[in-house]
C-alpha cells in the first residue's frame, strides 16, 4: 500500500502519523510546497509579538524526525496536477517535474484566510497570517517599524 498526502502542516502530518499506526507496512510520502512542516500556526501571533523569537519553535517535528518513523516528507515539492483515474500525482521539484502513484491520497493543503471587501487591502503593510511565511514577513515589517 503506498500513501501520498498533499500537505505537511498540521492536519496532512497527523493524518501521516495516524496512517502509521494503522498501516504498518505502507509506504507513506508527504508532499509539502514550503520548506516548513508540523508547525502551529496559532503561534504565529505569539512569535510577531516577540513572545519567542526562534520560529522553529512552532515546528513539532522535523522531516528527519519523520523519517525515523517510517514517513517520508518531501519539503520543497508542489502537487501541480492529480489523475484520480489513473492514481497519480505530477510534483514539481526544483524546476524538474515527476510522476508519483498512490493507492490512497489525502489532501491536506489547509484554507485561505478570508480578506474581507475593504478598499487598501492590496497596499503595502496589509499581511494576512496563515502560513510560516507570513509570519516572517510581518515579524520584519513590524522590526523595521521600531
Amino acid at each position: 500500500m503506498r500513501i501520498l498526502i498533499i500537505g505537511g502542516e498540521a492536519a496532512g502530518m497527523s493524518a501521516a502519523a495516524k496512517a502509521r499506526r494503522l498501516a504498518k507496512e505502507a509506504d507513506i510520502v508527504v508532499y509539502e510546497a514550503s520548506e516548513v512542516i508540523s508547525f502551529g500556526a496559532c503561534g504565529l501571533p505569539y512569535f510577531v509579538g516577540d513572545e519567542f523569537q526562534e520560529p522553529g519553535y512552532m515546528a513539532e517535528f522535523t522531516p528527519e524526525q519523520f523519517a525515523a518513523k517510517g514517513i517520508e516528507v518531501k519539503i520543497g515539492h508542489r502537487v501541480l496536477s492529480i489523475d484520480a483515474a489513473a492514481q497519480t500525482l505530477v510534483v514539481e521539484y526544483n524546476g524538474d517535474t515527476f510522476t508519483d502513484r498512490y493507492d490512497r491520497l489525502m489532501i491536506a493543503t489547509g484554507a485561505r484566510e478570508v480578506m474581507p471587501p475593504i478598499p487598501g487591502l492590496q497596499q503595502q503593510g496589509v499581511f494576512g497570517l496563515r502560513r510560516m511565511a507570513d509570519g516572517l514577513a510581518l515579524k520584519e515589517a513590524v522590526q523595521d517599524k521600531r
